[in-house]
């Protein structure tokens, strides 16, 4: 049985709202004391005494669409209509339903998650989702063995998606669910037991939304759709997000920890049937070498072909938001990447025109608004969503904005910076990528709301993240001798890559490259 280790949620005071960030810079200016250090003096260094003023604007929120009419967009918000049906629908018609069934803290009412399939059905049967009634309701014991035999059993007999239930603390199995997913091409999605308690006693009717919105993308459809009235993004245009997740500390000098030993960079692009679906992968790299991508050759030409394949055409632009990255690899970047992204773009398009930008919110900078009434919430003290500036504090060699596209809930929000490296647009303006970078926060499809960095970005880290968790239970994937025998064969072992390099090779063992059921869908939704 694996162990239930108890979750350890954030601590909500750590969290401060922005008069009293702002308390503290000035406390902290006072304390350090620069402009009499006889040090700065001599260097000729000195600190203004208030906070730089610069000037923002609030961009307009783009349109957002359901199959059956527009929703209102209101401070970063919107509510999904009581009727609303999505508009690209999924459909599943062998599926179950699994209670992980741990004894303790203390067992869960099995019951309980036959209520929640019922309310879960409604749910899809209302946003327009044909989904049949759940082959089986099971419980299986929290171990390896258990999880590998629901899996192999499950595609013996062609189930298409499986929903397991599990405590809160538990921690361990979640990544063994996701690794099994991989291995035998059945989508999971994984709920909470609390999660069941508040949908089955109508505490939430948010919660239950939310949910049946990451069903549907997993199983390869679209909630809603996302327009600019007066900055139409052209649906032909490529976006592109990279991630990176790297091996924690430690790993490196492990003894025999040579598979989870490697960074893995996810990637996402709109290269599906439709532009505003965002689907992803991931590859592996040598650890820690993210600032020369050696196998960025292969993504963009898996991804360019993948938007021929499904769009009938190459892309009128393309546009790659590249995070992980920092202001002194920018210059390795111009040298490296940019070069192997122009060569396969003019392959497909020799018009095209290519822009890279870095996001990050690795730097110090908090923007204020003016005036913040502390008696407030911290949403409504934080600068608004679709606050943006371009001047004043911007890089002084590249083209650079700061956008806060979502609402801060709690504490300070940390507004993204996003630096234009490089760019061969001859007719988008520096406002026209403000925009676009702003409704893509609107992308992401799983909530009523924008999130912090573009979808593509978003999706992007998420499959790295799913990556670690497949290399960390690598171990996991490789079939026996018996299940070969019984025409699991479909391992990416089994498939010889003449030509490409080992790290390549090396990441179709890992990735879904050779599991078009799982490549084609945004599984890790």
């Amino acid at each position: 049985m694996l162990p239930l280790i108890p979750h350890i949620w954030p601590l909500v005071f750590c969290a401060i709202p922005p008069h009293r960030k702002r308390e503290e810079i000035q406390r902290s200016y006072r304390a350090f004391n620069i402009n009499d250090d006889e040090f700065c003096k001599n260097a000729g260094i000195s600190v203004t005494g208030e906070p730089l003023k610069v000037t923002a604007r609030v961009l307009s929120p783009p349109q957002i669409f359901y199959a059956n009419g527009q929703v209102n967009v209101a401070e970063g918000k919107w509510r999904l209509p009581k009727f609303a049906k999505f508009i690209s629908t999924s459909s599943c018609q062998k599926w179950v339903a699994v209670l992980v069934d741990y004894q303790f803290p203390r067992p869960f009412e099995f019951e309980k998650l036959r209520a929640f399939c019922n309310d879960f059905l409604e749910e899809c049967r209302i946003r327009g989702m044909s989904f049949a009634g759940p082959q089986d309701i099971v419980k299986i014991s929290p171990d390896d063995a258990a999880l590998d035999k629901l899996f192999n059993d499950a595609y013996k007999v062609g189930i298409e998606f499986i929903l397991l239930a599990h405590p809160d603390g538990e921690t361990i199995l979640h990544d063994h669910i996701k690794t099994f997913e991989r291995k035998y091409m059945v989508v999971t999605q994984c709920v909470r037991t609390s999660t069941i308690d508040k949908v089955i006693g109508k505490q939430s009717k948010l919660t239950l939304e939310n949910f049946i919105a990451k069903t549907n993308v997993k199983l390869g459809g679209l909630n809603y759709d996302v327009f600019l009235k007066d900055y139409e993004i052209d649906r032909k245009t490529l976006f592109i997000g990279i991630g990176m997740n790297h091996p924690g500390g430690g790993k490196l000098q492990q003894e025999g920890a040579n598979e989870s030993s490697v960074s893995i960079l996810g990637y996402s692009a709109n290269d599906s049937h439709d532009p505003g679906a965002f689907i992803g992968n991931f590859f592996v790299q040598p650890p820690f070498q993210d600032e020369n991508l050696s196998i960025l050759d292969d993504l963009m030409d898996e991804v360019l072909g993948r938007f021929k394949r499904n769009r009938g055409c190459a892309p009128s632009r393309v546009v790659v938001y590249r995070s992980g990255c920092s202001e002194g690899q920018f210059q390795r970047v111009l040298l490296y990447e940019v070069p192997i992204i122009l060569h396969f773009v003019k392959k497909y398009n020799s018009a095209a025109p290519v822009t890279f930008i870095v996001p990050s919110v690795l730097h110090n900078v908090r923007l204020f608004k003016k005036d913040i009434d502390p008696s407030k919430r911290s949403p409504e003290q934080n600068i608004p969503p679709g606050t943006v500036v371009d001047t004043t504090i911007v890089h002084s060699k590249f083209l650079e904005f700061y956008l806060n596209s979502h609402t801060a809930i709690q504490g300070t929000a940390k507004t993204p910076r996003y630096t234009v490296v490089f760019t061969s647009e001859t007719h988008a303006t520096l406002d026209i990528f403000e925009r676009w970078t702003n409704a893509l926060c609107y992308s992401y499809q799983i909530v009523a709301s924008p999130v912090s960095v573009p979808a593509p970005v978003y999706v992007a880290n998420c499959y790295a993240e799913r990556g670690r968790q497949i290399a960390n239970n690598f171990g996991l994937t490789k079939l026996t001798a018996a299940q070969k025998e019984n025409g699991l064969a479909f391992s990416a072992e089994d498939k010889p890559e003449e030509g490409k390099q080992e790290i390549v090779k090396k990441s179709y063992s890992y990735n879904f490259t050779h599991r078009p059921t799982l490549r084609d869908r945004r599984i890790n939704a």
